[in-house]
């Protein structure tokens, strides 16, 4: 009778299903030692790493695309609001600098 635990035969039975798993061959190094991979450090990781690195990457660009975009648009709204309100104190007299003299009226009281 065959242990149903061994490393070399693993059956995974869940109800009326059952399943085999594969078995992976063991890394050696040329002496025959048997070799233990770095932990956290497979292909799984890296390319989790890799993800996320340019998914951070492109959030961080888009958010400060955006950031500098929104102060620039502030600033023009600053400058825009500054020259309407100025337009309404000065509208008509004569630091208004729409309002230019004409060179056929008299400049001074005659």
């Amino acid at each position: 009778m065959r242990n149903s635990s061994s490393v070399t035969n693993i059956i995974v039975q869940c109800g009326f299903l059952s399943y085999q798993l594969p078995r992976r061959r063991a890394r050696l190094y040329t002496d025959g030692r048997r070799r233990r991979g770095r932990p956290g450090k497979g292909r799984v990781r890296r390319s989790f790493d890799v993800g996320f690195a340019g998914f951070m990457l492109t959030t961080l660009g888009s958010w400060f695309y955006c950031r500098m975009n929104n102060i620039k648009i502030r600033v023009q709204q600053r400058v825009i609001q500054e020259g309407i309100r100025n337009q309404v104190v000065y509208e008509g007299t004569s630091l208004d600098p729409t309002n230019k003299p004409r060179a056929d009226a008299p400049s001074g009281s005659s």
